[in-house]
């Protein structure tokens, strides 16, 4: 099994912004390292070139990633502003387009990440975004992953205070979803 992993935002493009926590094209960047480490025990993995803003990139240029059999594109989310902390979490959710036929594997993600850190599952939800919706054209697979809220101190808190363990059960997640671990 081949999986691609896409950093979302940057050459540019910080995304969410946090004074304490940096930008979501920052954090994504430190965590896909993490998720290929541990998820090419199960599978062959590639970060797809990182200095590309793939959402930018894919407007005017074609790229071809039949090469993978999934694709998961790292965002954090943002726009709760509650970056003194509440005590509860926002949470992590994941996003596909309305041509994937299963969920399987994101529910398991979502499933797994909630259970190990208390962060509230919001779900696998429908959105045709641009990079995910080119990806399964091709025939691919593929889903975003929005990791925390940057804005949210109990998100970020709970994600950078465990930042390696985080990236291994999402990694090792995937793995199980698919039967390869």
């Amino acid at each position: 099994m081949k999986i691609g992993i896409i950093c979302g935002h940057g050459n540019g493009d910080p995304g969410a912004c946090n004074a304490k926590y940096g930008t979501e094209a920052d954090f994504v960047r430190r965590l896909a390292p993490i998720i290929y480490r541990y998820l090419s025990s199960f599978a062959s993995v590639e970060i797809l070139d990182s200095s590309i803003n793939w959402y930018v990139y894919l407007q005017s240029h074609y790229y071809d990633f039949r090469r993978f059999d999934y694709v998961i594109e790292l965002h954090a989310n943002a726009g709760v502003n509650d970056f003194n902390g509440d005590d509860s979490s926002t949470g992590i959710e994941i996003l596909v387009t309305d041509m994937e036929e299963a969920v399987t594997v994101e529910e398991n993600i979502l499933g797994s990440v909630s259970r190990t850190f208390d962060l509230r599952n919001r779900g696998v939800k429908i959105r045709d975004f641009l990079v995910i919706t080119e990806i399964k054209r091709q025939g691919v697979s593929s889903c975003l992953i929005e990791n925390g809220f940057l804005d949210d101190e109990d998100d970020m808190k709970i994600i950078f205070n465990h930042l390696d363990d985080y990236g291994k059960t999402i990694a090792l997640a995937i793995a199980e979803g698919f039967s390869i671990a």
